[in-house]
């Protein structure tokens, strides 16, 4: 699932059938260039990371526990 709205946020979810639930939030459509975005990846068990890149390439990572 992708949606976008009027300010150019594009959102796009998925499960990747491996136990994987994935939130993608990108400023602008992804396959128009460079962009900054935010992933949220969450196993079945709770784990999971944040990815948050600022379009050039520098990205920071953060650890998740949806169980504690």
């Amino acid at each position: 699932m992708a949606t976008s709205n009027n300010q150019g946020v594009y959102i796009e979810a998925h499960n990747d059938n491996h136990g994987t639930s994935h939130i993608n939030i990108y400023d602008i459509d992804p396959a128009s260039g460079p962009h900054e975005s935010i992933h949220v990846n969450i196993r079945s068990d709770g784990s999971g990371t944040i990815v948050e890149s600022d379009g050039s390439g520098n990205k920071t990572s953060t650890n998740i526990n949806l169980n504690k």
